[in-house]
């Protein structure tokens, strides 16, 4: 596989190498991710506290796990006197005077069943806690120090023993596809079952006994995870007693069920509806100015210097207005989407206007083409293909200001989903939530382009799809064209109906756009 094909001056790929070329451009970045994820490792997630200040599952820097580690090392060790090496040394052939004198620091058994022990670091410790006189020698006990003492079990300070991590906003990639799995099939935080007032009011009126209702009232404002509804269910068999509890579990179950924090599905539908809304209204009226702006002159100079005006004025600016005017629902974002969309569609689609071929203008008036003609037969059909390629670029912008129009208001949609994950300090999944708009955007992107195929055969293209999606939009395109195959290029077709009357109809047919 020679260089130079790979490196070729204006000249396209193959179809193999453009391949692995687009596989490179998603593949690259993760595995630049996963590198650093690897490499970069500053904090430390203690899976063990052993005899350190913190405690498991605690998220701490890589140097202070090692000052604490080496704080404990430092410390001498500990010789404790436990229930075992008491019982050994019972049977090490002590004089009963000496046992009887250790019964003082013996172990001594606790109301929970465990034993409270001492330790010592030293023999001159232990002889101070069993001695008579701290500043004595006792014959009982001076003889067999070194006897005790190596019956004591000796015990060092534990180290902190933890995973390396990265730090905690920079999740490695395997753990935000854990996070993308759980976000779907995970019930989020706060979902689960809960027994208020206003549901045992409901168990009232759906006719459940009061009998039935009185037992459910220890239970009333426990809030029991949905992962514990075998919990749930089984504290409810308690209370009511397994004939109740069969006859009317379901109702229950249905009455307590309490919906916590949005899941990632209801936030990209809810995402999804305010970006369709916000583009379509934008569309609906930008497009047509648009165009009239690119074929007349005075639409032109009427409209386009207040737009562009306005549209260098930021619009989360208009924040504040569109929620005082419109309410903190989904009004105020939709209208947000709107600003950031419509005064850019005005212009860019006025500029594509302007760039059609003015030699089929003057084709389409030396055959006698009205204006209103021009416009909706020549110029609209003709400039179709750049203004859908518009479309596409522009409804990206609308993903741009769906971060900031959310958050306007009533917080909702996936915006709301990743400040929230980011407040409980779920980064993980917060990634999820940012990469779940990168793959809707991308994947509605190449529909539309893969559409646009089918929907516009005329214009060249060296990469015409086959396959599913081909035969799929295939399909769609036939249908939308009214069951009409595309007519060859080459072939002109029919004459249009204004080249039938009058002097012009003898004049040549012009080739279509």
């Amino acid at each position: 596989m020679s260089r130079s094909s790979w490196f070729a001056i204006r000249a396209p790929l193959s179809s193999h190498r453009a391949t692995i070329a687009k596989c490179a451009a998603f593949l690259l970045p993760l595995a630049t991710w996963a590198f650093i994820c690897l490499v970069w490792v500053p904090d430390v997630i203690i899976t063990d506290q052993g005899d350190g200040p913190y405690k498991r599952d605690d998220r701490v820097p890589r140097a202070d796990v090692e000052l604490a580690n080496a704080t404990l090392g430092a410390q001498p060790p500990q010789f404790r006197l436990t229930e075992a090496a008491w019982q050994s040394l019972q049977t090490a052939g002590l004089p009963a005077s000496t046992l009887t004198k250790l019964e003082a620091v013996k172990p001594t058994r606790q109301p929970n069943g465990e034993f409270q022990t001492l330790s010592w670091v030293d023999q001159k410790t232990l002889l101070k806690d069993v001695r008579d006189d701290p500043n004595e020698k006792d014959p009982d006990l001076d003889p067999y120090v070194d006897t005790i003492w190596n019956h004591l079990e000796k015990e060092t300070k534990q180290p902190e023993v933890g995973d390396p991590s990265t730090v905690i906003w920079l999740p490695s990639p395997w753990r935000v596809a854990k996070a993308f799995y759980h976000a779907f099939v995970v019930p989020p935080n706060g979902t689960g079952y809960k027994l208020t007032s206003d549901s045992i009011d409901a168990l009232r009126k759906d006719g459940l006994p009061e009998s039935v209702l009185s037992k459910l009232k220890p239970l009333e404002g426990k809030l029991f995870a949905y992962a514990d509804r075998d919990k749930f269910e089984e504290q409810l068999g308690a209370a009511l007693g397994p004939d109740e509890l069969q006859h009317h579990q379901k109702q229950i179950l249905k009455r307590a069920y309490v919906k916590g924090d949005p899941w990632l599905h209801e936030s990209l539908w809810h995402s999804c509806q305010i970006i369709f809304w916000g583009f379509l209204v934008s569309a609906v009226v930008g497009v047509p100015l648009g165009i009239l702006c690119g074929t007349f002159d005075l639409f032109s100079k009427l409209t386009e210097p207040f737009i562009d005006f306005v549209r260098y004025m930021p619009a989360p600016a208009f924040a504040v207005l569109c929620t005082a005017i419109l309410g903190i629902n989904d009004g105020p974002k939709i209208a947000i989407i709107w600003i950031g969309t419509f005064f850019q569609m005005v212009l860019v689609v006025a500029n594509t206007t302007r760039q059609f071929d003015p030699a089929l203008l003057e084709a389409a008036q030396t055959l006698g083409a009205t204006k209103r003609t021009l416009l909706t037969k020549v110029i609209l059909p003709g400039i179709l293909p750049n203004l859908y390629n518009d479309m596409r670029i522009l409804i990206g912008w609308a993903w741009t200001y769906l971060i900031v129009a959310e958050l306007i208001g009533a917080s909702s949609g996936i915006s709301y989903f990743i400040n929230l994950q980011g407040r409980y300090r779920h980064f993980e999944n917060a990634y999820a939530g940012i990469i779940m708009i990168g793959i809707i955007g991308l994947t509605f992107d190449q529909l539309l382009a893969t559409l646009a195929r089918f929907l516009f055969p005329w214009v060249p293209r060296s990469d015409r799809g086959s396959g599913a999606w081909a035969s799929f939009f295939g399909a769609l395109a036939y249908l939308l064209r009214g069951g009409r195959k595309p007519s060859a290029v080459s072939d002109p077709g029919p004459a249009p109906a204004f080249a039938t009357a009058g002097p012009a109809a003898a004049a040549p047919k012009a080739p279509p756009p």
